[in-house]
C-alpha cells in the first residue's frame, strides 16, 4: 500500500512536477519528526521519481497493445507524372506524359492471430502491475534507508553528548591533580595517568562526532536539504507486530514488495511464452478499400474500385526463430521462477536476523539498565569516599569511565531494538502502511523554490564550513552535567538518575519469544529446505485440482500415507497429482524411503 500523501504528489492530485519543486521549510519547523523526515524523502527521491515514470512508461505500453482490437484506418493521396501508354495503341497519344492522381482509404481489421493480442495484452497487464510493485518496493526501500539513517543520527548524537560530558569531568579531575602536584601534594604519576585518560576521552570524542557526522550527512542526502540537529524529535514505535515469529512470516510472503514484484513478473513471462506460440496459428484479416484513379493530359479517364477482402496468411519457414523465441520464453519464466525463491529466502533472512535481533537486544537493554544504575550508584559512593579520603581521583576517573561506557551502550542499544523492530515491519511488508497512518498528523511545510542541486550542495558546503571554523557539528547540552565540586557537595542518598530512562525498557513486545527450532518450515515460505513431508492423519483425504474444498475430487491418500512438496498455499500443499489440505496432515521430518507422491514446483 502506498502512502496516501505520497499517492497526490505521484499525479493523482498533484503535477508530477512538484516532486521537483516540494520540500519541507526547514527553518518554519518546530521538530523533524521521523514521520516528517520519511514524507520528506518519498516526496524528493529521484529514484521513486524514476520508478514513477517508469510506471507510466509501462503504463503506455499496455495501452498500445489494447489499440490491436480496434481496425486501422488508412488515407492515401497521390499525385505526379507518368507515362501513358496502351496496347494496343487507340489513339495518337499513347506515349504520351500525363498527370496522375491516386486517392485511398482503407480500413483493415485483425480477427484472428493465434492469441498473439490476447496474451500480450496479459503481458502487458502484468508488467504494469510489476511496475506498480517496483515502485511499491523503491518506496519502501528509500523509506527503511531514512528510518535507518535518522536513527542511527540520534543515536549518535546521544554517544556524542555522553563522550562530550565525558571530557568535560576528565578536564575536571586532570585539573585537580594538576593543582595537587603543583602544591607538592600530588604524584606526577597520577597525573601522567590522567593525561593519558583525558586524551582517550578527546579522542572517543573526536571518533564519536566523526561517526555523527556521517551519519548526518547520510540523512540529510536522502532528505533533501540541511537540518537543525537541535529539531530532531525523538523516535518512537508504536506499531503491534505479531506475536510469534511464524505470523510474522506469512505475513513477510504474502506482503513484502519485492516477492510481489517477482510473482508479477512470472505471469508475465508465462503470458509472453503463451505469445510466442502464435506463430504457429495462421493469421486473418479483413480488409475494405476505397480508390479512386484519374489520369489528365493525354488518354484522360478515370478508374473507381471498391474493395472488400479477407487475407489469410500463414507463416511456413522463418529459420527457426520462432523456435528460438519459445525457448527464450521458457527460459525467462524459469528465471523469474527462480528470482522468486531467492527473494523469499533474503526475505526471511532479514525477518529472522531482526527478529532474533530484537529479543536479543531487549535481554540486552534489561542488563544495561541495571549496569548503568550500579555504576552510576557506585560513582556516587566513590565520591563520597573521596571526601572521607577513602578513595582517590585516580578511582572516580576509572569508575566514571565505566559509568560513562554504560551510558553509551545502552543509548546504542535502545536505538538498535527501535531499529530492528522497524526492520522487521520492512520485511513483512508493512513499512509504507505504518507511515500512511501516520499521515493524518504530518505538520508539513513546502517551499515551491526548491532546487534539487543547490539543496543537496548545501548540505557538504556547510558541513565543510564547520570543519574548517572548527565549529561543533552538535551543541553541547551542559544542562544535567554537574561539576566535580558540585558531587562532592552532596552529601545525601544517590537520586534516580533522570537521565537514565531505565522505564523505557519496552514491555517485550512479543508475548512469548519464539523457540528458533531448526524445523523452521512452519513459516510455510516453501523455500527454506527443499521438500516439507505431512503424515495423513484420517483415514480417507482427498486430493483436489484447485485449493479449495469445492474444488473437483481427483484422488484420495489413506491414514499413515507420507506426502511431501516444495510447494505451500496457507492451509494447502500442492503434489503433481492436486491440492491436499493440510488440516489433516500431521508436520515430519523429510523421510529417506520413497514418497508416494513426487511433488514439485
Amino acid at each position: 500500500m502506498e502512502i496516501a500523501c505520497c499517492e497526490q504528489i505521484l499525479g493523482k492530485k498533484k503535477p508530477l512536477k512538484l516532486f521537483f519543486l516540494v520540500v519541507f521549510l526547514i527553518s518554519n519547523l518546530s521538530a523533524i519528526s521521523l514521520e516528517n523526515a520519511v514524507f520528506q524523502t518519498l516526496s524528493t527521491n529521484p529514484q521513486i521519481i524514476e520508478k514513477a515514470h517508469s510506471l507510466k512508461g509501462v503504463q503506455s505500453e499496455r495501452d498500445s497493445v489494447l489499440s490491436a482490437y480496434y481496425p486501422k484506418l488508412d488515407l492515401s493521396v497521390g499525385t505526379g507524372l507518368a507515362t501513358q501508354k496502351t496496347t494496343p495503341a487507340f489513339n495518337n497519344q499513347s506515349g504520351a506524359v500525363v498527370t496522375r492522381t491516386d486517392y485511398s482509404i482503407t480500413a483493415t481489421m485483425n480477427i484472428f492471430n493465434g492469441f498473439n493480442t490476447y496474451h500480450d495484452l496479459a503481458s502487458q497487464t502484468y508488467r504494469t502491475d510489476a511496475a506498480k510493485s517496483y515502485l511499491t518496493e523503491s518506496k519502501a526501500s528509500i523509506a527503511m534507508q531514512t528510518v535507518e539513517s535518522f536513527i542511527n543520527m540520534v543515536k549518535q548524537k546521544a554517544i556524542v553528548q555522553i563522550s562530550k560530558e565525558n571530557v568535560s569531568s576528565q578536564i575536571e579531575i586532570y585539573n585537580k591533580l594538576l593543582e595537587y602536584t603543583e602544591s607538592g601534594i600530588g604524584k606526577a604519576s597520577d597525573l601522567g595517568f590522567a593525561s593519558a585518560r583525558l586524551s582517550l576521552a578527546k579522542v572517543n570524542e573526536v571518533v564519536n562526532e566523526n561517526n555523527f557526522i556521517q551519519s548526518k550527512v547520510i540523512f540529510e542526502t536522502l532528505f533533501g536539504a540541511p537540518i537543525e540537529v537541535s529539531k530532531l524529535q525523538e523516535p518512537v514505535f508504536d506499531y503491534v507486530l505479531p506475536s510469534t515469529l511464524d505470523d510474522a512470516a506469512v505475513m513477510a510472503l504474502d506482503h513484502n514488495p519485492s516477492i510481489q514484484v517477482g510473482k508479477d513478473n512470472v505471469k508475465s513471462a508465462q503470458s509472453d511464452y503463451k505469445k510466442s506460440q502464435s506463430v504457429y496459428y495462421p493469421s486473418v484479416d479483413i480488409e475494405v478499400k476505397e480508390s479512386l484513379l484519374n489520369e489528365s493530359g493525354g488518354y484522360e479517364y478515370s478508374v473507381n474500385s471498391s474493395d472488400a477482402m479477407v487475407y489469410l496468411s500463414y507463416n511456413i519457414f522463418n529459420g527457426f526463430a520462432d523456435k528460438a523465441a519459445i525457448e527464450k520464453g521458457v527460459s525467462t519464466y524459469l528465471q523469474n521462477n527462480q528470482f522468486i525463491l531467492a527473494t523469499q529466502r533474503d526475505v526471511i533472512k532479514k525477518l529472522g536476523v531482526a527478529w532474533i535481533a530484537a529479543i536479543k537486544i531487549q535481554e540486552q537493554l534489561q542488563l544495561l539498565d541495571q549496569l548503568t544504575v550500579y555504576s552510576k550508584k557506585t560513582l556516587e559512593d566513590y565520591y563520597k569516599e573521596f571526601g572521607i579520603g577513602r578513595r582517590t581521583l585516580l578511582d572516580i576517573i576509572n569508575v566514571k569511565n565505566d559509568y560513562d561506557n554504560a551510558r553509551q551502550s545502552y543509548q546504542a542499544a535502545k536505538y538498535d531494538l527501535l531499529l530492528s523492530k522497524f526492520r522487521i515491519l520492512d520485511a513483512m511488508g508493512s513499512l509504507l502502511d505504518y507511515f500512511s497512518s501516520k499521515a493524518d498528523t504530518m505538520q508539513l511545510t513546502v517551499n515551491e523554490a526548491f532546487v534539487e542541486n543547490k539543496s543537496v550542495y548545501e548540505i557538504i558546503k556547510q558541513m565543510n564550513y564547520k570543519i574548517q571554523n572548527k565549529e561543533d557539528s552538535i551543541s553541547y547540552d551542559d544542562s544535567n552535567y554537574s561539576s566535580f565540586d558540585t558531587l562532592m557537595q552532596e552529601q545525601k542518598e544517590p537520586k534516580v538518575d533522570e537521565s537514565i530512562e531505565s522505564a523505557m525498557v519496552e514491555e517485550d513486545f512479543l508475548q512469548e519469544k519464539p523457540k528458533i527450532k531448526e524445523e523452521i518450515v512452519k513459516l510455510d515460505s516453501g523455500n527454506f529446505q527443499e521438500e516439507y513431508c505431512f503424515l495423513v492423519k484420517v483415514k480417507k483425504l482427498n486430493i483436489r485440482k484447485n485449493k479449495d474444498t469445492k474444488s473437483k475430487i481427483i484422488g484420495t491418500l489413506k491414514q499413515g500415507d507420507t506426502v511431501c512438496s516444495k510447494t505451500l498455499g496457507g492451509l494447502w500443499i500442492q503434489s503433481s497429482k492436486g491440492w491436499v489440505s493440510k488440516t489433516y496432515l500431521k508436520y515430519i521430518k523429510k523421510s529417506d524411503t520413497q514418497d508416494e507422491f513426487n511433488f514439485g514446483n
